[in-house]
């Protein structure tokens, strides 16, 4: 059974990741960019694997052993991102 972790912020969602209370966290890079760079001392403790963006914001993250969930979240993104329609929304959003 997945476990969600309910957060009112992406500052809170990176505090999760940092705190050992979630894995990873799916941010808008409107947000992420600006934040590392305000927060140095995060950025040193984050990797950013790449950056999405759009005019809504969004995260997510997962508690450590919510496996369920983090492992649908990933096959999700992984199933968009390699088929030829995830180069067709970057070009239409201006996502690089």
């Amino acid at each position: 059974m997945a476990i969600k972790l309910a957060l009112d912020s992406y500052a809170l969602a990176f505090d999760a990741v940092l705190d050992g209370r979630a894995v990873a966290v799916l941010s808008d890079g409107a947000f992420t960019g600006p934040y590392l760079k305000e927060n140095p001392e995060v950025a040193a403790k984050i990797k950013v694997f790449g950056t999405i963006g759009g005019i809504e914001t969004y995260a997510a993250a997962t508690r450590p052993d919510d496996y369920w969930l983090r492992n649908q979240v990933n096959y999700a993104l992984e199933e968009i991102m390699t088929s030829p329609l995830w180069d067709e929304l970057k070009a239409k959003w201006n996502v690089v």
